[in-house]
């Protein structure tokens, strides 16, 4: 529910994966430079309430990728 910049997610996963991206900054035009959702509606209707944080979840995504990626 809170916005995080992409750069702050590519820092993150190379912090985690103890590894330097090759990271190409190009110009695009309909790209945000930050993720952010909007739980208010989910929350609502649907009770979700995220337990997981940011850090947790990129760990947890890297563990899943490691065992299905490719």
């Amino acid at each position: 529910g809170s916005p995080i910049l992409t750069s702050k997610i590519l820092e993150t996963i190379e912090e985690k994966l103890d590894k330097k991206a090759l990271i190409k900054n190009i110009e695009v035009f309909n790209e945000s430079t930050y993720t952010n959702a909007d739980l208010k509606k989910s929350k609502e209707v649907l009770r979700y309430n995220p337990k997981i944080s940011f850090e947790d979840g990129i760990v947890e995504f890297l563990e899943w990728h490691k065992y299905y990626g490719n």
